[in-house]
């Protein structure tokens, strides 16, 4: 579980960071989207953690990266 915990992590990261460089915005929102999904992933496995610190930082990011995907 902390292997899947950390790619599902990292896909989160890495996909914003992609998205961001893309020039369409077609393109944007789908590298955001698949960060939205890496993050539902990833909050769905802290919660099976029961780690109540983690999933308040990930709640927040939650909202920012569902900001990125509905602003693009």
């Amino acid at each position: 579980m902390r292997d899947q915990l950390l790619r599902a992590s990292l896909s989160i990261a890495l996909n914003i960071t992609e998205g961001s460089g893309r020039s369409s915005v077609k393109d944007k929102k789908r590298f955001y989207s698949i960060a939205m999904g890496s993050l539902r992933e990833t909050q769905a496995l802290i919660r099976i953690t029961n780690n109540k610190i983690l999933a308040e930082k990930y709640h927040q990011l939650g909202g920012l990266v569902y900001g990125l995907v509905r602003k693009t």
